[in-house]
């Protein structure tokens, strides 16, 4: 049997009415899809996430690496435990999307941003790994 237990993408503007509900389709598709990376994105692509990705959920997801324009992905990760925020850009919209939606996050990696922003991150995901 395939154990289909991670995936990873990267994401150009080129099709993306066509690309991005595939990318979904294929998420839903996998049941044992525990890490989702999402390597690389244009990016202003933010809003066309939103617009994708919205409505669908993906309880399957345990561990999401992803650049921060793509952070709309994470609101339909309810049950991610640890969130990579993988580019050197501002974390701040990743972070506010995790205190929204992602309640069970235990690890976060790779955040930067300003200071009100990295404070507003528990202390106890802070301390692991204080990036």
């Amino acid at each position: 049997m395939f154990r289909d237990r991670s995936m990873s993408v990267s994401i150009s503007r080129y099709a993306t009415p066509t690309v991005l509900p595939a990318c979904v389709q294929a998420i839903e598709a996998l049941p044992n899809l525990h890490t989702l990376q999402i390597v690389r994105t244009h990016e202003r692509m933010s809003s066309i996430f939103k617009q994708a990705f919205d409505g669908h959920v993906f309880p399957q997801v345990r561990t999401i690496s992803l650049p921060s324009n793509a952070h709309n992905i994470l609101r339909c990760c309810p049950e991610v435990r640890k969130v990579i925020c993988n580019n050197r850009m501002d974390a701040s919209t990743v972070v506010g999307a995790i205190g929204k939606v992602c309640k069970k996050v235990e690890e976060i990696e790779g955040f930067w941003g300003p200071e009100n922003v990295m404070k507003s991150i528990p202390p106890s995901l802070f301390l692991l790994n204080p990036y």
